[in-house]
């Protein structure tokens, strides 16, 4: 694909991101938690000396893990992705004014699963940039938690997520490449 000219991904967590073995640990599940059928590519990870603005392209194959507040508080994470250097560059910003769980329980009443939103933007990351199930014509249901697609919109403060994409999630991804 040429949206990774280089075969590889390099994602970088920025200063702004917890420096926690347990927060880095939970998003390279969930890069880990999409098939490689689904044009996943092989993604390093690395702590970068500083951080660069997440709103702008990156050149290079930069593509940054940030925590930082969000203009609206109650969204969980966001994904920027732009080609302004022909190919893929994408910023997924996770919400520090949201409490998260980090951890391989449900999350606490008030906490928000990260391993579970991080699967989800990652699936943006890797190239999903139509709607969400939920904002689409004849889409799978996503009001059940415990069922729901992967890439649906809403997030469930005090309920585990689904962490690994569903069927239908994989097999979109998988007619996009």
């Amino acid at each position: 694909d040429s949206s990774w000219p280089f075969g590889s991904m390099n994602m970088w967590f920025t200063t702004t991101f917890p420096n926690s073995q347990t927060w880095r640990d939970r998003i390279q599940e969930a890069h880990a938690n999409w098939p490689q059928s689904t044009g996943r590519p092989p993604v390093y990870f690395g702590m970068a000396g500083t951080n660069w603005s997440f709103q702008n392209c990156q050149p290079d194959n930069v593509n940054g893990v940030h925590y930082w507040p969000l203009n609206d508080p109650t969204r969980a994470a966001n994904t920027y992705s732009c080609t302004s250097f022909g190919y893929w560059s994408t910023q997924i910003v996770i919400n520090s004014q949201r409490d998260w769980n980090v951890s391989n329980n449900a999350p606490g009443a008030n906490q928000v699963d990260l391993e579970s939103v991080a699967t989800h933007e990652f699936g943006h990351a890797y190239g999903w940039h139509g709607p969400h199930w939920d904002q689409a014509p004849g889409s799978p249901s996503c009001g059940d938690v415990l069922t729901r697609e992967t890439m649906c919109s809403a997030t469930f403060v005090g309920q585990l997520r689904t962490r690994t994409p569903e069927v239908h999630d994989v097999h979109t991804m998988d007619a996009a490449f």
